[in-house]
């Protein structure tokens, strides 16, 4: 590995982990306008749409997903019913998990992090049994999803435990 490689990375490690953790932002002004897009109403709207986008996907295309995601088991016609069946029954959960998280978005801020804390670790641990069938059986969940899911909940998770971080210094001011 190159000596340029390896500054590279460091310095990426180095801005992601000062954006993802750092709670001084006075002394980044860049991180400051991060921070602004971060809030717990825009990270519930983006999870609820892209929610409600994959719920929409998966309810339409429950036979073409059955299909494909089980072809290494090779099921018959009835086999594929189900599996159909299945995903249209997961597509409308989807949409009323983003419909939830959406209505969430006008709710004070501490509420609405604690309910996007839920969500985050709800979608943490989907995504981590995607991953478990993935690794483990012959399903063949996607991957760029999956990878996707793993960023919302993380982004979704910073923010609420910095709504959270916020709610607790402002509530000490308070008393």
């Amino acid at each position: 590995m190159s000596r340029e490689f390896r500054f590279a990375s460091s310095q990426v490690g180095r801005v992601l982990f000062a954006t993802l953790f750092a709670h001084d932002t006075l002394a980044r002004p860049w991180l400051a306008a991060m921070e602004i897009a971060m809030t717990t109403k825009n990270v519930l709207t983006v999870i609820g749409l892209l929610l409600g986008l994959q719920g929409i996907g998966i309810f339409v295309g429950g036979e073409a997903i059955s299909t494909q995601a089980f072809a290494a088991l090779n099921p018959d016609a009835t086999g594929i019913q189900i599996g159909a069946m299945l995903h249209e029954a997961m597509g409308v959960m989807c949409l009323m998990v983003a419909l939830i998280l959406f209505f969430a978005r006008d709710l004070e801020p501490a509420a609405g992090g604690k309910v996007l804390m839920g969500a985050s670790i709800g979608i943490a641990l989907t995504t981590a049994h995607g991953f478990y069938n993935m690794f483990t059986t012959v399903v063949a969940p996607p991957l760029p999803l999956l990878v996707m899911m793993s960023v919302l909940a993380l982004v979704g998770l910073v923010t609420a435990l910095k709504t959270q971080g916020g709610n607790a210094e402002g509530s000490a001011e308070n008393a």
